[in-house]
């Protein structure tokens, strides 16, 4: 927890009907409901009760998609709703943390028995919490602790969203889980060593690619005019993407009569 936390009692509900009555949403109402919120949220986590925590979720939730299909229809800044969208990303940042510390996985059975679970949890004086009773499935509980595992300093979360803020662009699940899970770098391509005809370095790309079919693959390489080297090594590059290769190096016809 970054922030001190306040006992505060936040009217929700009061507030959406407020922002709700507004021809225009006011953006500082907005930024205090979206705060009021959030400490909400890691109060609730602080005692445990997640439930609380994913009921305020869901409701920061409607609040951001009724923003969101304001600033549609140009009744709303963007940036209103960014500033909602950022302290709900933080949200799952909290409850992912939460998750992966205080979840049981699987469902009870015979040799997962929730009473003996609970009483072992009881003399440890910590409840014990089963994902399948929270509302939430495996997708969502998976995502949100992956978001708190991969981002392991808020402060990063938060100013990867001050800069969409400030820069005005739309803050999107898309985009945060990206951010989260960054694709490894592309590694180089290795240098064909084969000297290709212009049709074989574009179909070269397509088999590496995996899109042409295995029909495609036969018609192309049973064509007279392929050269013996670029059969041999074609054949090579579609043994490395599976059986197709196999099988096309038996139906070779005329391969003997092929020369360079």
């Amino acid at each position: 927890m970054t922030d001190e936390l306040q006992v505060i009692e936040i009217p929700l509900e009061t507030t959406f009907g407020m922002i709700k009555g507004m021809s225009i949403p006011d953006k500082d109402m907005v930024e205090a409901f979206a705060h009021s919120a959030l400490r909400a949220v890691r109060m609730a986590l602080v005692e445990d009760n997640i439930y609380s925590a994913i009921d305020t979720l869901d409701k920061t939730r409607l609040v951001e998609e009724y923003i969101k299909s304001k600033v549609h229809r140009n009744q709303a800044q963007l940036q209103t709703q960014n500033i909602i969208a950022a302290d709900r990303y933080e949200m799952l940042w909290e409850l992912g943390g939460w998750l992966d510390e205080n979840i049981k996985t699987g469902r009870a059975n015979q040799y997962n028995n929730r009473e003996v679970i609970a009483l072992d949890a009881l003399t440890k004086n910590k409840p014990v919490f089963w994902l399948s009773d929270l509302g939430i499935d495996n997708r969502q509980s998976s995502q949100w602790q992956r978001i708190r595992t991969n981002i392991s300093d808020v402060n990063d979360l938060r100013s990867w969203c001050q800069d969409y803020i400030a820069d005005g662009k739309e803050l999107q699940w898309g985009l945060l889980w990206s951010y989260a899970n960054p694709r490894p770098p592309r590694e180089p391509e290795p240098k064909i060593e084969v000297d290709l005809t212009p049709a074989g370095k574009k179909f070269y790309q397509m088999i590496k690619n995996v899109r042409k079919s295995m029909k495609e693959y036969f018609e192309y390489l049973s064509k007279n005019d392929v050269p013996l080297r670029e059969y041999i090594f074609m054949g090579a590059a579609l043994l490395d993407i599976g059986n197709i290769g196999r099988e096309l190096l038996f139906c070779g016809k005329k391969l003997n009569d092929r020369t360079e």
